[in-house]
């Protein structure tokens, strides 16, 4: 072999050496990109997922605050009808007891007072009260009924009051605190829910 063949064998295999050690060096910098390059998509995919979690929980309170909102808005004009629909309603049972209050079947009732409260005294003296806007009935009621009434000085808006002073018992028979409490408990419930 002549010393060109030589030179040119050892520049072939000097061009090989180089070859393959840039090959190599351009290997290892391809995996060493390639694991930058995977490590900033993992952290990044990590970040994206945790700002969405943020923004989800972050939706979440808001809706549940506006839901919130709502409902107690909601709740107080729910609120606020009722007692409207509650003392329109009472208003008008109080316009039918005045209506009432002008038949026979009030002054039968005012009698049906009497006798319970009388039974109910077993002979002890006991003070009726009669409300001030039945004082029409008090002379016809006394004679009916053997009794002394006592017109009251309070308006309990009608029906019959009597006080056992042995006893200290009232037993009220009046509309007054009939009308109370049935406000106190009145509830609204609803309609048929089937």
């Amino acid at each position: 072999m002549n010393l060109e063949e030589k030179i040119e064998r050892l520049r072939q295999s000097s061009m090989e050496e180089a070859r393959q050690a840039g090959n190599k060096i351009i290997q290892e910098q391809t995996e060493s990109l390639n694991k930058v390059y995977n490590d900033y998509c993992k952290d990044a995919t990590r970040k994206a997922e945790l700002d969405v979690s943020v923004a989800k929980n972050r939706t979440r309170q808001e809706i549940n605050r506006s839901v919130a909102s709502a409902q107690t808005e909601l709740t107080g004009k729910e609120g606020a009808l009722q007692v409207s629909l509650k003392d329109k309603l009472f208003s008008d049972v109080r316009a039918l007891l005045a209506d009432y209050m002008k038949t026979p079947a009030y002054k039968q009732l005012l009698e049906k007072d009497i006798d319970e409260m009388l039974a109910f005294a077993e002979g002890e003296e006991m003070t009726l009260y009669l409300n001030p806007d039945d004082s029409a009935f008090k002379d016809e009621l006394e004679a009916d009924k053997n009794v002394s009434l006592t017109v009251s000085a309070e308006n309990f808006t009608g029906g019959m009051r009597g006080v056992l002073k042995e006893r200290n018992i009232l037993i009220d028979y009046s509309f007054q605190t009939a009308l109370e409490e049935e406000y106190k408990n009145f509830l609204f419930t609803g309609g048929d829910k089937s």
